[in-house]
């Protein structure tokens, strides 16, 4: 009866022991994973901010262009020169 009483606390032991190697591998992992996950979601959010304003600029010079070509195109036909 104690040689199964023995084996049965080195099983416990033994479990346990691999318990104590695996959990913490474990939440490595999933830290690592979590870390490089918030990583991706800010460059994604700055990449998409300088879309956007790179698209902001760009509609800005076409507003500024369209407005300066239809003033010349304006002045030259009621004057017939260009002021």
């Amino acid at each position: 009866m104690f040689a199964t009483t023995t084996k049965t606390a080195r099983v416990k032991r033994s479990k346990s022991g691999l318990l104590a190697l695996v959990l913490p591998l474990f939440i490595l992992l999933v830290s690592v994973g979590l870390a490089a996950l918030g990583t991706d979601i800010a460059h994604s959010v700055d990449a998409r901010s300088e879309l956007q304003n790179a698209t902001d600029a760009g509609a800005l010079a076409g507003a500024l262009d369209l407005i300066s070509t239809t003033t010349s195109d304006h002045a030259r036909s009621s004057n017939g020169s260009i002021e």
